[in-house]
């Protein structure tokens, strides 16, 4: 059989950001910091059977799956609001469900009642936990 090595969490994250392209969606800048997170999680925990193509693919679909159910009630007129993956459209990662600080850390990313400067030390210690995972010209701008 033919064996091709995983895709690491950089090359995974620059997967998602191909299929946006494609799909003609843009990545907004908090929703990047969760989705490198997101990524680094799935990678570390990855199995043998690991599809990390496929998972790419999964979250897209988890992401407009989510991004279609907040914009449900927005009016059409506005073109900008159906076009980027916010954070909050951003599902929590599967293996990080007992990981209770980043879980607090990312619900604060992703409410609304939260203050900029709160989001941004959030975003701050998230980026450090997905920090050897990407590299550093990435992992404060996107």
């Amino acid at each position: 059989s033919i064996h091709f090595p995983d895709y690491d969490a950089f090359e995974m994250y620059q997967i998602f950001e191909k299929i946006s392209g494609t799909e003609q969606l843009s990545v907004a800048e908090e929703a990047r910091a969760l989705l490198r997170v997101h990524l680094a999680a799935i990678y570390e925990a990855r199995q043998k059977e690991f599809g990390n193509g496929r998972e790419v693919r999964n979250l897209f679909e988890d992401c407009t799956s989510n991004m279609a159910m907040r914009t449900i009630d927005l009016p059409a007129d506005d073109p900008a609001s159906f076009s980027v993956i916010h954070a909050v459209d951003i599902p929590f990662p599967k293996p990080l469900m007992d990981n209770r600080v980043i879980r607090s850390l990312w619900a604060t990313v992703q409410s609304d009642a939260a203050s900029d400067e709160e989001r941004s030390n959030a975003i701050a210690k998230l980026q450090e936990v997905s920090a050897k995972s990407f590299p550093t010209a990435i992992s404060h701008t996107g």
